[in-house]
């Protein structure tokens, strides 16, 4: 699953994740492909910190040519990223479908 925020990236490596915070009314974006680990760890693969909208449309493009319908998910202000994740991995074993979250 892809997933876009405006969250604060923390962590150096492949323990990079998202946390709670965010600045308001900022115009960066972030972007990541979540996948679940173990014990309800998650990892960030192809992390962009302040993408630029070409790289945004080229992570968008390859899920939506990825062969299944898109679900677009939006998560609630007060909910955690992790949680964001697990809503869309359950939407996409449920549905077969690809999902883009946005947290």
């Amino acid at each position: 699953m892809l997933i876009f925020t405006n969250r604060t990236v923390s962590g150096t490596g492949t323990r990079r994740e998202l946390g709670r915070a965010f600045t308001p009314y900022a115009d960066a974006l972030t972007w990541a492909a979540a996948q679940a680990v173990d014990d309800g760890k998650w990892r960030l693969d192809r992390l962009t910190v302040d993408g630029d909208d070409a790289r945004a449309t080229a992570a968008l493009l390859e899920v939506f040519n990825g062969g299944r319908p898109v679900l677009l998910y939006l998560h609630g202000f007060n909910n955690t990223p992790q949680a964001c994740f697990q809503r869309c991995a359950r939407l996409e074993a449920l549905y077969d479908v690809n999902v883009v979250g946005f947290s």
